[in-house]
């Protein structure tokens, strides 16, 4: 599996390894963030205000992921399959997108 970063950015498969990948999947806007942080792993929206810079950073960096890691999938259906993860109760990825008209 690759990282979370290419040269034509995001892959929607890989897991986020420093704050610059995080930082380019959230502009980005796209698929499903997994947290392992806790039990049962969690699946965010990428625009998920949960997703703090501050809270990657203490679990990715300073930590070096032991208390949990942070992954990109395409939709909530792959992070179920692959990590069993629950939809987060505050963006719930399950619900489609509603646009403005």
């Amino acid at each position: 599996m690759g990282t979370a970063s290419s040269t034509t950015g995001a892959e929607p498969s890989g897991e986020i390894k420093n704050i610059r990948e995080f930082r380019q999947v959230k502009l980005r806007a796209e698929g499903v963030i997994v947290t392992t942080g806790s039990k049962p792993p969690r699946a965010h929206r990428a625009l998920c205000r949960e997703l703090s810079e501050e809270r990657f950073t203490e679990a990715v960096v300073f930590n070096e992921g032991k208390k949990g890691r942070y992954f990109l999938r395409r939709d909530l259906t792959e992070a179920v399959r692959e990590f069993q993860a629950v939809a987060c109760m505050k963006c719930k990825p399950e619900r489609p997108i509603s646009r403005p008209d």
